[in-house]
């Protein structure tokens, strides 16, 4: 046991999603804290309950924000990965 519940996947996509927000990021597959410019989840970061366990090593693909008004700036963030709207932020 980690600690950290896992939550369920609705989006088959949201394994390999980066999910940036205003104060942090988090891999989509483990949720847990993740740096904007990796390529693959192998580093974690964070509070809490950063170093129990490990980072689950996931290839990122996707790019997502649970945050509205702040996909623009995400995407800037990270134009090699596709911005897939997750939780519904996307207006219009």
């Amino acid at each position: 046991m980690t600690g950290i519940p896992q939550k369920p996947v609705t989006d088959p996509r949201e394994k390999h999603t980066l999910i940036i927000n205003r104060s942090d990021s988090k891999c989509g597959n483990c949720n847990r804290g993740a740096a904007t410019d990796q390529q693959m989840h192998d580093r974690e970061l964070g509070y809490g309950v950063v170093g129990i366990g490990k980072p689950c090593g996931v290839e990122f693909k996707y790019v997502s924000t649970s945050y509205y008004g702040l996909e623009e700036r995400v995407k800037s963030m990270r134009p090699d990965l596709e911005f897939i709207d997750l939780y519904g932020v996307v207006r219009g």
